[in-house]
């Protein structure tokens, strides 16, 4: 059995896999076509995107119920590290202009820079789950700070880009898989253009918590509401 984790990087998709035994592989995707392409043999892939996506306000809130939570068990000081998902309308415009008008229309609220960066890879996971019903039975959001933090036993890390953060992360990994040095080793061989540090040990973190749940997780809420297309609106994750 082969367990995938996925992070967004400047090249595309940061993809780390774990088999149950021998080595595991770190690769650069260029799109997440891709990264279903080539990992669809994997028990369960968690990435690190929105999915399931607001189409209008619902009962007078504009964020997914798995927003919120998570901001605050990461604490202050560490709540801007999760940001409300825009709605779909706004991931689909043709700019980004539209797409702040868009969210204002339909959640009452614009887009911050760091969310409309990430849009066009929003749109991809959603487009791909969309159209793949085998997708959406392996595809999972996750968030890494709350993966870090569960690892971590309930303690919120230090921002990922310090070098606490990053040797925090590290040790973690460590602790949790014996092969992160080499998958590490591994990463260092591709070029800094293509994916950052903190890209390849959150990927690693996704691979990590699915391979030790056996892709049987714990859900943030955890009656899980379903958007109009009927993607759950959630992020898992794994206690150890």
């Amino acid at each position: 059995m082969r367990y995938t984790g996925v992070d967004g990087c400047r090249g595309g998709w940061c993809v780390v896999t774990l088999p149950d035994d021998g080595l595991g592989s770190v690769r650069i995707e260029p799109d997440f076509e891709a990264v279903w392409k080539n990992h669809r043999d994997s028990s369960c892939l968690l990435v690190d995107i929105p999915i399931g996506l607001l189409e209008c306000m619902e009962n007078g809130e504009t964020a997914r119920r798995c927003d919120g939570p998570a901001r605050r068990l990461l604490g202050k000081g560490a709540t801007s590290r999760v940001f409300p998902a825009p709605c779909r309308q706004a991931v689909y415009a043709s700019n980004k202009s539209l797409a702040k008008q868009q969210n204002i229309e339909y959640l009452g609220k614009s887009l911050s820079e760091q969310t409309l960066m990430i849009a066009p890879k929003i749109r991809e996971v959603d487009e791909l789950l969309l159209r793949e019903a085998d997708a959406r039975a392996k595809v999972f959001e996750v968030h890494p700070e709350l993966l870090f933090y569960f690892l971590a036993g309930g303690k919120t890390l230090p921002p990922k880009r310090s070098k606490a953060g990053e040797q925090a992360r590290k040790e973690i990994l460590k602790r949790m898989e014996p092969r992160t040095e080499d998958l590490l080793n591994q990463a260092a061989a591709l070029s800094k253009q293509y994916a950052a540090l903190d890209d390849v040990l959150d990927a690693l973190a996704c691979a990590v918590t699915a391979l030790k749940s056996q892709c049987s997780f714990q859900t943030i809420p955890e009656n899980v509401p379903k958007d109009a297309r009927g993607l759950p609106m959630q992020m898992v994750y794994w206690k150890p």
